[in-house]
């Protein structure tokens, strides 16, 4: 398999990963459900609104990284 062709495949993967992510956030809005995760080893809930709000604030820069 040539480099474009597995650039190009791993593009698409990627953008079918992305776009997975944002319909299970946004049906986990819709149904007013939580995430919960692992943080540092600790086990952490979050509504997804505010999982949402916080990806938003990453996006515009008014959150660190």
């Amino acid at each position: 398999m040539s480099d474009d062709k597995i650039k190009e495949m791993e593009r698409k993967i990627l953008e079918g990963l992305k776009l997975s992510w944002e319909r299970l956030v946004a049906y986990k809005i819709k149904h007013d459900q939580s995430f919960v995760l692992s943080v540092d080893g600790k086990v952490v809930t979050i509504k997804a609104r505010e999982l949402h709000k916080l990806e938003e604030m990453k996006k515009s820069g008014k959150v660190g990284q």
